[in-house]
């Protein structure tokens, strides 16, 4: 590929410097989940005394173990109001039926009915479990931490579930391009000697609701950067963004971190003004959270962040994308997961889905040593394992090497797939915003292809909304955007479907 004028080689192969623990000193936690019988509701300024039950399985565990504190997972939201959630959350499908129902635009167009009639109103939503029913215990290393699942495994009658949680792993390193991600798939650029396959989201921009601007998409990274000349503040709402935990990481590891944020909303929310980049989305408005709370544990609490952004009011037709991965470690091998993998992310994504959120979720980056990652296939890791597999909700993104000729796909090497992958894009040659008001062709993987394909899911979205003042629900839009007559079709490569937008808005008669 010819190169191009403005390349900034943005470094973003800093972890590779790095061993498979980019995070030393910080720990290992074991989730626990208990036992109904064992909780109760307690007060806001409450929130961190475990129940009676919890506060005596403290005391074996610090007479086995040493120092342990049996801690909750969410802690930002207090257990009455994440009780009120789910509540909402009970009838938020069936009156989003009632309204898709009485209302004569939805009727009239055929593309919608039919999302209408393939969702079927009397099936019955997963059932999110009670978020504070989550709690954990840090562990300094991994046999620690395995030693205390093994001793919480033996009090069936007080823990439901446990689960070895190690710190996060490197982010993913990077190549290089410019945004023909954005085109249609019958573009030619000669620098690429063909016709390539885009998501030609260019062309409905000028629809009414093209830009996004009436959808919100919550957005959770490790940490935030959001100084950037081509990001206007009024779209970013730094609410649960702050409190970033850099005690003991390496600068590398921060720096990466930063710019992975700025990647990330340079693809969803770059102005469209003739500088820079142009975000799919331009005109949504994002809320940001960070995984790193803002607590005194030093252990990342994606459900945490979830919930904080829920309780914020993000709600029905709106999009929560999760830049983050689960990465247990194994003979100094790192496995990179669904963030769904985690017992409580998966609650948290539920409650979401059911609260009428399209969430967005990396596949993740495969597994291997840092340097010979391949990707591996969904079905070898609960939740997608069991039978039947649990099905979050969530709309699960693979990636796919670029750029795509024509009638030509391939998996993008280190990207997971399988039958639970619902949609992919680009996985490399993504070019998005980095740091110091610059451009960076580099952005890869299936976070790259995650944040191209949420900003795609609230393009569509806003147009309905603007069409017809009724959100579709996050089924219908995941069955929407998977469905091979509007997109490439990867399934037989695992990495389900790149939807064409401009046909999806088509097809919508907009």
């Amino acid at each position: 590929m010819q190169q191009q004028d403005k390349s900034n080689h943005d470094d973003d192969d800093d972890f590779n410097d790095l061993d498979a623990n980019p995070y030393p000193g910080y720990p290992w936690s074991v989730l626990l989940k208990v036992h109904p019988d064992h909780l109760h509701r307690q007060p806001h300024d409450s929130n961190e005394a475990p129940p009676p039950a919890l506060e005596k399985l403290q005391e074996e565990l610090r007479e086995m173990f040493g120092e342990a504190s049996v801690q909750r997972r969410l802690k930002t939201v207090a257990p009455e109001h994440l009780e009120e959630l789910q509540v909402r959350a009970r009838r938020t499908h069936q009156e989003l039926r009632r309204r898709q129902a009485d209302s004569a635009q939805w009727r009239s167009t055929p593309l919608l009915a039919a999302l209408f009639a393939q969702t079927d109103a009397t099936k019955e939503e997963p059932v999110a479990s009670d978020l504070a029913a989550y709690y954990f215990v840090e562990a300094e290393g991994a046999e620690k931490a395995h030693a205390i699942r093994e001793f919480l495994q033996q009090r069936e009658e007080l823990i439901e579930q446990s689960f070895v949680q190690a710190p996060p792993g490197p982010l993913p390193d990077s190549v290089e391009d410019l945004q023909y991600y954005l085109d249609a798939s019958n573009a030619n650029v000669a620098g690429f000697g063909g016709a390539y396959v885009g998501l030609d989201v260019r062309g409905v921009w000028e629809v009414a609701g093209g830009s996004g601007a009436h959808v919100r998409i919550g957005l959770v990274e490790n940490r935030w950067n959001v100084q950037h000349r081509d990001l206007n503040p009024a779209q970013v709402n730094e609410g649960f963004a702050s409190c970033p935990r850099v005690a003991g990481v390496p600068s590398a590891t921060v720096n990466a971190e930063l710019r992975h944020a700025l990647h990330t909303l340079g693809v969803l929310i770059a102005q469209r003004n003739g500088q820079d980049c142009t975000g799919t989305a331009h005109g949504a408005v994002v809320h940001l959270a960070s995984s790193w709370r803002c607590d005194a544990s030093s252990v990342q609490l994606v459900a945490d962040a979830i919930a904080a952004l829920l309780a914020d009011g993000l709600g029905v037709g709106d999009i929560l994308l999760l830049e983050q991965q689960h990465s247990p470690r194994s003979g100094g091998q790192v496995s990179h997961r669904p963030v769904e993998t985690i017992p409580d992310v998966l609650a948290a994504v539920q409650l979401a889905t059911q609260l009428g959120v399209t969430v967005i979720e990396p596949a993740g980056n495969g597994s291997g040593p840092p340097n010979n990652r391949q990707g591996r296939n969904l079905n070898l890791y609960a939740p997608f394992s069991s039978t039947p597999p649990t099905d979050s909700g969530a709309v699960i993104v693979g990636a796919s090497k670029a750029p795509l000729l024509a009638a030509t796909l391939e998996r993008h090497p280190t990207a997971n797939f399988g039958d639970r992958v619902n949609c992919f894009a680009w996985g490399e040659n993504v070019t998005t915003l980095t740091a110091g008001d610059d451009v960076t062709f580099s952005y890869s993987q299936t976070s790259a292809a995650a944040a191209i394909i949420a900003g795609a899911a609230a393009v569509i979205q806003s147009i309905v909304v603007e069409r017809t003042g009724v959100a579709l629900s996050p089924a219908q839009l995941r069955l929407l955007m998977s469905d091979p007559v509007y997109g490439e079709d990867g399934r037989a490569l695992g990495m389900g479907v790149m939807p064409d937008v401009h046909c999806v808005v088509t097809a919508l008669g907009a």
